[in-house]
C-alpha cells in the first residue's frame, strides 16, 4: 500500500520554499496585480504558504465543449474509466491493484498518453488484469464519445490536484465519480451524493467503493450528478467570458 501523506509532504517539500523565500515572494507583489486561483483550496493552500492574499482571486476554469446531460444506458458489465495522465502521482497502480479484487462483472478502461513515463505504462500492464483495457490518449471528440460508454469515473490521484478537468467532465456527462478524499476533490464531490470519497493510496478502501458500485446499480444511478448543486461546479465559456475582465488585472505590468 502507498502512503499518500508521503506524496503529500514530498509536494510540499518542493513547493513550499519557493513561496516563503521573501525574495520570490517581493518579486510576485511587485510585478502582479493580482494571482488566480482556479478553485478556493488553491487559493487558501498558497495563503497559507506565503502568498499575499489580498492579490489571490479565485477563477474557475470552463468546459468549452461539455454536451447536455441525457439518458444513460448501463452497461454490462460495468465500465469505470480512468482519463488522465500515466505517471506514479495519479495513482493508477491503485486503481488497478484495488480493481483486480473486484469480484463482480466489471471493466476497467484506462485512457492516457502512454509517453510520458513508459515505464510507468509497462509496470500497468504487467499488473493489469485481462479485463483492463488500455485505451490511448483521447482528443475532446473522444473523450465524450468514451464518456458516454461508461458507468463511472475513477480519479485515484496520490498528491493534491489544483483543480481536475476530469471530475468537471465527468459531472458534465453525468456520471459519477470514485476520487480520493483529497485536496480540491475531496471539496467537490460530495459524498455519497454524486460520488464516493475514498483514502488516497488505500488499496483496500478503493477495492470497497469500487466493488459497491459495481454490484449496485441503484447506487450508481443515485449517485449520477443531476442536481444543480454538482451542475454549477460546471461554468460555461460565456461565464468565463464575464470573468474576463479579472485577467487584466493579473497580467504583469
Amino acid at each position: 500500500m502507498i502512503a499518500a501523506t508521503a506524496a503529500m509532504a514530498a509536494v510540499s517539500t518542493l513547493l513550499t520554499p519557493s513561496l516563503k523565500d521573501p525574495a520570490v515572494t517581493s518579486v510576485k507583489v511587485t510585478v502582479c496585480r493580482a494571482l488566480i486561483a482556479p478553485i478556493e483550496f488553491v487559493r487558501s493552500w498558497y495563503c497559507a504558504h506565503g502568498a499575499p492574499a489580498a492579490q489571490l482571486r479565485v477563477l474557475t476554469p470552463a468546459l468549452e465543449d461539455a454536451p447536455a446531460p441525457g439518458e444513460r444506458p448501463a452497461h454490462t458489465p460495468v465500465r469505470f474509466i480512468y482519463i488522465g495522465g500515466l505517471t506514479w502521482q495519479k495513482g493508477v497502480h491503485v486503481l488497478i491493484e484495488a480493481f483486480a479484487g473486484v469480484q463482480d462483472a466489471a471493466e476497467l478502461w484506462i485512457a492516457g498518453d502512454e509517453s510520458a513515463d513508459p515505464g510507468y505504462v509497462a509496470a500497468l500492464r504487467a499488473h493489469a488484469p485481462a479485463n483492463v483495457r488500455f485505451c490511448g490518449r483521447l482528443g475532446r471528440a473522444a473523450l465524450w464519445e468514451t464518456l458516454a460508454q461508461v458507468d463511472v469515473v475513477a480519479i485515484p490521484t496520490l498528491w493534491y490536484e489544483t483543480f481536475s478537468f476530469i471530475l468537471s467532465e465527468a459531472f458534465a456527462a453525468g456520471l459519477p465519480v470514485i476520487a480520493s478524499r483529497l485536496g480540491p476533490l475531496a471539496d467537490r464531490v460530495r459524498d455519497g451524493v454524486d460520488g464516493l470519497l475514498v483514502a488516497p493510496g488505500d488499496v483496500v478502501a478503493w477495492r470497497q467503493a469500487l466493488q459497491r458500485l459495481a454490484e449496485d446499480a441503484a447506487l450508481r444511478q443515485r449517485l449520477r450528478p443531476r442536481s444543480s448543486e454538482s451542475r454549477r461546479q460546471i461554468p460555461s465559456a460565456a461565464w468565463c467570458c464575464r470573468g474576463a475582465s479579472m485577467w487584466p488585472r493579473a497580467l504583469c505590468s
